[in-house]
């Protein structure tokens, strides 16, 4: 039978051992993240999602209609980012109440497009739900 032998550190090395570990977010890191992140613009700002304008959302009246819009979104063209290459799309934008009203009736699938100069999904619809 092995015999394993214990050993008990003192609350002194555990804070010695502490110290040595580098600290990655000092407090005034994590401070000035937190400021950025909750800008005043920032909780302003409505989210927007773009979806691609493929059938059953192929129109703007459509997605109007689906998102239950009050206006007619605009039409604007953006590029996909795949494996396969890179290809142009139009999309419109919906807000978040807008795209869960699509998604209550339309199965949606996201798509890597570029959004504003950023990789960002966009969704794309596939059919109808049952």
């Amino acid at each position: 039978m092995a015999s394993y032998a214990t050993t008990t550190t003192s609350d002194e090395e555990i804070r010695e051992l502490k110290d040595q570990k580098p600290n990655r977010w000092s407090k005034e890191a994590w401070d000035k993240a937190r400021a950025a992140l909750n800008t005043s613009e920032q909780l302003m700002l409505p989210r927007t999602h773009p979806i691609i304008l493929t059938e059953p959302l192929g129109t703007p009246e459509k997605v109007q209609e689906m998102a239950g819009l009050s206006h007619l979104p605009t039409i604007e063209e953006t590029t996909t980012i795949s494996a396969e290459g890179q290809g142009a799309v139009q999309f419109c934008r919906v807000n978040d109440g807008g795209l869960f009203k699509i998604k209550d009736s339309t199965e949606l699938e996201k798509i890597l497009v570029l959004f504003e100069g950023k990789k960002r999904y966009a969704y794309i619809g596939k059919r109808g739900k049952r």
